[in-house]
């Protein structure tokens, strides 16, 4: 697991920031050969406006 916080001064710069992470860790996973999936997530105690988690898929 890998949490992330800002300080960002308004939404839209906040949003293109996770737009550009969320990115960075898709070519990632995509350059590690895997099947995945970013699947809306909850946020639970740490609430929060946008969660994600990557799930690789699998055959097992």
């Amino acid at each position: 697991m890998k949490d992330a916080y800002s300080f960002h001064s308004s939404l839209e710069d906040l949003n293109k920031t996770y737009q550009q992470m969320f990115k960075a860790y898709s070519n990632i996973f995509n350059k590690c050969g895997l099947n995945f999936r970013g699947v809306i997530a909850d946020s639970g105690d740490m609430d929060g406006e946008a969660t994600h988690e990557f799930m690789a898929l699998s055959d097992i």
